[in-house]
């Protein structure tokens, strides 16, 4: 089994193809709640980041049922 990526950059240096970009990204960028000690704009931050991989996911699935 592959070791999850740190971050995004590694997440896009470690995947071969979109596919395997997905997954990375689903792992490194995981659904979480904020934490009281997180400012507004961190928030908005990781909600963004998470809209991003839920999207491409969201592609991907629609790709997939297509072919």
């Amino acid at each position: 089994m592959r070791a999850i990526p740190n971050n995004l950059h590694d997440s896009v240096k470690e995947s071969v193809s979109s596919g395997d970009l997905i997954d990375a990204l689903e792992q490194s960028v995981p659904h979480c709640h904020p934490t009281r000690d997180m400012t507004e704009r961190d928030i908005w931050i990781a909600a963004g980041k998470r809209e991003l991989v839920m999207t491409l996911s969201q592609i991907r699935k629609s790709l997939e049922e297509n072919i």
